[in-house]
């Protein structure tokens, strides 16, 4: 567990000296959010060994990312430019990782204290996927209305 704070820690590190001065790549924003989705999978697992419960919250983060996954790939595929994260799903991240890290370092913490966070964690996945379908949808309308009018220019 002491080694995936360190990667965290230099995965962060990393992206701010990065983002600092501008060194930002197209391979970088696919590898670093891939790395940080492989990381929250093994954090729930390592949790989920000992406390069964919280694979509930991992199945519901898989198919939030996956639900993602898709409606990315569509965005792509009708060559929309993917915006990257935005701050709902930071908060997100920062609520999920808060509530392992707890979870981690006061293992006797009492099993409805447990119950609420995990609650409170699957609130904000949820919120922060609503937010990133909101955005979404406005991107394929604004597709559609887009591709609507060049049909009635070409008319």
């Amino acid at each position: 567990m002491l080694a995936m704070e360190y990667t965290q820690l230099f995965i962060c590190s990393a992206n701010f000296i990065h983002s600092g001065i501008l060194q930002v790549t197209e391979v970088g924003k696919i590898i670093d959010p891939l790395a940080d989705k492989l990381t929250q999978v093994t954090v729930c697992l390592s949790i989920g060994i000992k406390k069964p419960e919280f694979l509930l919250l991992l199945g519901l983060f898989i198919i939030k990312e996956l639900a993602m996954l898709a409606g990315g790939c569509l965005l792509l595929r009708k060559h929309h430019k993917l915006t990257g994260a935005q701050w709902f799903g930071k908060v997100n991240t920062i609520v999920f990782y808060a509530v392992m890290a707890v979870l981690i370092l006061f293992p006797a913490v009492p099993l409805w204290l447990q119950w609420l966070m995990m609650g409170v964690s699957s609130c904000f996945m949820v919120l922060s996927f609503l937010m990133y379908l909101w955005q979404f949808c406005q991107s394929m309308r604004q597709e559609q209305s887009t591709s609507h009018t060049r049909r009635r220019k070409f008319s």
